[in-house]
């Protein structure tokens, strides 16, 4: 696998009176509870968490937060844009003009948490692939 800096969005800017319990559990973070602005893979288990909620949990604990058997770091992290994305169009869809507050574009003063500067992996699908099909008997070929 390639070494290289990962590209991560900066986290989406949510209007204040958005109500976390108004969106669908697959929006919210388990570990948090809060909207996923910047929604974050693991790539062994395929499950995403809040980014600096898993990037805190993964630094303290070493596994990941649905199954401590399963050893993870850092460098198993990776966006998850297809949730951000639903994210971005549910928060558009309760906005009152169908709009977001101003957004950063700068990933690196607003990254939601998680660890500062340093090279980090970028996953493609292909290296998300191979990791998910070759880190245990958890993950299932067949679907790819």
């Amino acid at each position: 696998m390639t070494t290289t800096v990962a590209h991560w969005p900066p986290p989406l800017v949510l209007h204040d009176d958005l109500d976390p319990a108004d969106a669908p559990p697959h929006m919210r973070c388990a570990l948090s509870g809060v909207i996923m602005t910047a929604p974050a893979i693991v790539a062994s288990t395929g499950l995403t968490y809040q980014r600096d909620a898993v990037e805190k949990f993964v630094a303290e604990r070493g596994c990941d937060p649905s199954d401590a058997r399963c050893a993870v770091d850092a460098l198993e992290l990776a966006p998850n844009l297809a949730v951000r994305q639903l994210v971005e169009a549910h928060a558009r869809a309760r906005s009152k003009d169908g709009s977001l507050p101003p957004q950063s574009n700068d990933a690196s003063t607003s990254r939601g948490g998680g660890s500062g500067g340093g090279g980090s992996r970028a996953w493609t699908w292909s290296t998300l692939r191979r990791v998910l099909l070759y880190t245990g008997p958890h993950t299932t070929a067949s679907a790819w």
